[in-house]
């Protein structure tokens, strides 16, 4: 076995410190090669996706999802507008009833003001 000796507190000092740059420097390489590697997946799952819509079958699966999804934005339109006018319907009639009972709170005020 072998110990260091260390011939002063300041070179104790300097081997800590040297210690600690160097799992810095250990650190940093870590986080360099976890970005490298997250682009390096992003450019081959791209690659790959390019070669799988390249082909016929996928386009034409691909093609029948929009298809359904336009069928489908149809629907809800068409939900969409029978709700506004329903909800027009509505507000029709509570104006009605508001201009109503306003004329009767009026005609009720002039008779007994008379």
């Amino acid at each position: 076995m072998s110990y260091t000796i260390y011939e002063s507190a300041k070179d104790s000092k300097k081997y800590i410190f040297g210690g600690l740059f160097m799992l810095k420097e250990l650190l940093e390489l870590g986080k360099f090669v976890k970005k490298t590697s997250v682009f390096a997946s992003g450019v081959v799952v791209g690659s790959l996706g390019l070669k799988v819509l390249a082909s016929k079958d996928t386009k034409h699966v691909v093609a029948k999802a929009v298809a359904k999804s336009y069928k489908l934005k149809d629907g809800l339109d068409a939900t969409v507008s029978q709700l506004k006018q329903h909800a027009d319907d509505v507000l029709a009639e509570a104006n009605d009833l508001y201009v109503e009972e306003k004329a009767a709170n009026l005609a009720t005020v002039e008779t007994s003001e008379q």
